[in-house]
């Protein structure tokens, strides 16, 4: 089915996404209270605008990829 270099090579690759992953997420975790200190709780409440948006537009391409059968890329959607 697979060779051991396949598997090896595909794990390397996860590996390396999943680091990448947690190193942003502990950047903006280690970054935050910073962030509070230098702009006040108004850069929370810009931050916290930010996310709103962010997690609002991720819906709309959800709906967008999920209104008509055929779409499966951004390209897609234009």
């Amino acid at each position: 089915m697979f060779s051991k270099l396949q598997i090896c090579s595909y794990l390397t690759v996860l590996c390396f996404f999943s680091i990448g992953v947690n190193v942003l997420a502990g950047v903006g975790l280690l970054s935050a209270p910073f962030t509070i200190h230098e702009a006040g709780w108004a850069g929370l409440a810009v931050l916290s605008v930010f996310a709103i948006i962010c997690c609002y537009t991720g819906v709309l391409l959800k709906h967008c990829f999920e209104s008509k059968d055929g779409i499966a890329t951004y390209p897609d959607i234009g």
